[in-house]
């Protein structure tokens, strides 16, 4: 009998696909997937928002004249009921009408708070007051709740 050298290949196939085998294999563990880990990076802090230049406008202005309201009542005591109180605006024109010596001091304040000088205080209260009526008033009614909080030295 002649035969093709591809029938023992084909033997061999149909025994090991039969099950005939006489040992009982093992199926192999599987084995895990390699654990696949996303970075999550924190996320970056979202820029601030752009202040609106008026509204820090009224903050500087605020500050100034908070601190200029100790610098022109240097005197005041809470626990007194009576004193005489100089609100700083009008005590600033004054300094500023006769060029006092002290005038430098109190431009200090004024840079500090981002004003160049007293003129520039000036006109943007002038201009706080056209564009926002009744604020100027409104802060200068507080005055005696910004002499509560000077720190007396």
């Amino acid at each position: 009998m002649n035969r093709s050298p591809v029938f023992p290949v084909l033997c061999m196939l149909l025994w090991s696909c039969s099950g005939a085998t006489t040992s009982k294999q093992e199926l192999p563990t599987p084995v895990p997937a390699p654990a696949v880990t996303v970075e999550r990076h924190a996320e970056a802090p979202r820029p601030a928002a752009p202040k609106d230049p008026f509204l820090d406008k009224l903050d500087r202005f605020e500050a100034a004249y908070r601190d200029l309201a100790c610098r022109a009542n240097p005197d005041f005591d809470p626990t007194i009921g009576f004193g005489t109180l100089r609100e700083p605006c009008g005590r600033l024109k004054e300094l500023v009408e006769v060029q006092s010596m002290t005038l430098d001091n109190w431009e200090r304040i004024l840079r500090a708070h981002g004003f160049a000088d007293s003129q520039a205080f000036f006109k943007d209260m002038e201009y706080i007051r056209t564009a926002r009526p009744g604020w100027i008033e409104q802060l200068q009614g507080r005055l005696m709740e910004f002499l509560m909080e000077c720190k007396k030295n």
